[in-house]
């Protein structure tokens, strides 16, 4: 909150052992349907409580844009996504793909974006991008990207454009799209960023500054 004072906090209740308990639903779901796009996993932890409640708010708001992430990326969560109309985003790295796939192939990729309905962004040093069919490739980038908490700020990018609602508006392939574009724009930023700070002196943090920069 010091960091960023303009980021909108709502106070939420805790389960016993830290994690966000069910009994936050009520609240988060009247928010949800003010909201044009839903970020949930970062920080999440694998509890049954955390689990259950951004399922319900999946199937109470099939209509809202979501970009899964972290430990969101669960069967248990993903199950529930069955019968949404609105587009769904996850951005697994490769450790988090293989909760819910056998293997890191293509094969996998794609059975598993036609499986769960959704659009995957799997990350890695050559990130893949499917919604079942053909797959996207995005390389680019730099090491800077293998650290800690650049997943974060590639599905904040990615949930950001989601709810920009012109943007690749009308475009079956929107999705897709919308992850090419994040990718790339981190991607972007992080190359700038190593040139100035050099890759060992990058700090995650660092790279967010140069997200302007990475659009000129």
């Amino acid at each position: 909150c010091a960091r960023e004072p303009s980021v909108i906090w709502h106070e939420c209740q805790s389960a016993p052992n830290g994690e966000i308990a069910l009994e936050n639903f009520g609240a988060l779901n009247a928010l949800a349907s003010g909201c044009d796009a839903l970020l949930c996993g970062s920080g999440l932890t694998d509890s049954a409580e955390s689990a259950a409640l951004v399922s319900d708010l999946l199937k109470e708001n099939p209509n809202l844009p979501c970009v899964l992430d972290a430990d969101a990326v669960r069967p248990k969560i993903l199950q529930s996504l069955a019968g949404r109309r609105a587009p769904t985003i996850i951005t697994p790295h490769e450790g988090e793909f293989l909760r819910i796939a056998c293997d890191i192939s293509d094969n996998s990729l794609m059975e598993a974006a036609k499986k769960y309905s959704c659009t995957i962004m799997l990350k890695s040093n050559l990130t893949r991008i499917c919604s079942g069919g053909e797959i996207s490739y995005c390389a680019g980038g730099s090491p800077a990207l293998a650290r800690a908490g650049s997943g974060d700020i590639l599905c904040a990018l990615t949930a950001g454009l989601l709810a920009n609602k012109t943007l690749f508006q009308g475009d079956a392939d929107r999705p897709v799209k919308v992850c090419a574009l994040a990718a790339q724009w981190l991607g972007k930023a992080a190359v700038k960023a190593g040139a100035e700070f050099s890759e060992s002196a990058l700090a995650t943090s660092d790279l967010i500054p140069f997200l302007p920069k990475a659009l000129v």
